[in-house]
């Protein structure tokens, strides 16, 4: 069933796709350079581990993962609530499921798919939207600190890879004009309507959409404040990662590469789940003078956990549910 309905998902631009496959094989050969040209580096790589210390990190990290889900489940609880009361046990049942079926998606756009599974009774073109909201606070925040973060790296010393000023500036330029356009869908998506009521296919439901200006400001800007609350926990899974394996790299640096990194990963279409492969390139290129091939580990750490974890929580309970329907 769950297949059924991710076949409904059709990648309409096939260019778009061609190109994801291209940048997603360019990155895996850029990785095998790097390894290769640093072979040694990456044979001279050190992992302390001690059973106590190993055992808290692991801990404190799906510790962050359930935070980081939690934080997704308020939000989708305070979107739908005008259309919905749902209990904040439901929600955080539906967006781990949601995390389950979007594993198969490209970009991970499926996420709405196990909260309509699950939520059976409930409006799916509303959860469809509500959730398609949440997205959107949550690029807004990794757009708001991608700006951040190239600011930083204009006026603060790093020893991050020196980017030119004139792409620091552009990029600067490119995402505050995006930002800025984001924030009016966001708060008034009704403008977004009025522009899709030209095409046949979508008035059927714009009538039905324009309801997400009931939602209030206030909550809509909570949603916000979560939405950066998400993002502050990959700040510490990573912060974690690097204190554990006390690599040199200081919090500020760390901050800018975590706003670059995943500002400008968001834009890069892959076929894969979550960027994988074109975000442990980027995230060599960019830290080579600090954490080095450390970089890809950490990263690839982070998809794990937040990741690969969750869709497993996730699928397995799906298959739970199911099983407790049959009896």
């Amino acid at each position: 069933y769950i297949m059924k309905e991710i076949k409904k998902i059709k990648i309409h631009n096939k260019l778009l796709l061609l190109i994801s496959l291209v940048l997603f094989f360019f990155a895996g050969f850029y990785i095998f350079q790097e390894i290769t040209e640093k072979s040694k580096e990456f044979y001279l790589l050190e992992f302390k581990i001690h059973p106590f210390a190993f055992c808290l990190f692991v801990f404190i990290l799906i510790s962050l993962q359930f935070f980081n889900w939690l934080f997704e489940a308020i939000k989708f609880k305070i979107l739908f609530k005008p259309y919905e009361a749902i209990s904040l046990k439901r929600s955080v049942v539906s967006v781990y499921i949601g995390n389950f079926t979007s594993f198969f998606t490209p970009d991970r756009i499926g996420s709405f798919i196990g909260r309509i599974l699950y939520l059976k009774n409930s409006s799916k073109l509303m959860i469809t939207a509500v959730t398609a909201l949440g997205n959107l606070a949550q690029l807004l925040t990794t757009v708001f600190f991608m700006i951040i973060g190239c600011i930083l790296c204009l006026i603060i010393d790093h020893q991050l890879k020196e980017i030119p000023t004139e792409l620091v500036l552009m990029f600067m330029l490119i995402y505050l004009s995006l930002f800025f356009i984001l924030i009016i869908i966001y708060f008034r998506p009704s403008y977004l309507f009025k522009f899709m009521s030209r095409w046949e296919l979508a008035k059927n439901y714009i009538s039905r959409l324009n309801t997400l200006d009931q939602i209030s400001i206030k909550n809509k800007s909570s949603v916000l404040i979560l939405s950066m609350l998400r993002y502050f926990i990959f700040y510490l899974q990573f912060y974690v990662l690097i204190y554990f394996l006390e690599l040199n790299i200081s919090e500020i640096e760390l901050f800018i590469f975590i706003g670059i990194l995943y500002g400008i990963i968001t834009f890069i279409p892959s076929p894969f789940m979550g960027n994988l492969g074109t975000r442990e390139a980027l995230s060599i290129y960019l830290a080579s003078e600090t954490i080095g091939l450390y970089a890809p580990i950490i990263t690839f750490v982070i998809w794990l956990v937040n990741v690969a974890l969750s869709t497993i929580i996730g699928g397995g309970l799906y298959s739970y549910i199911l099983r407790k329907e049959r009896r």
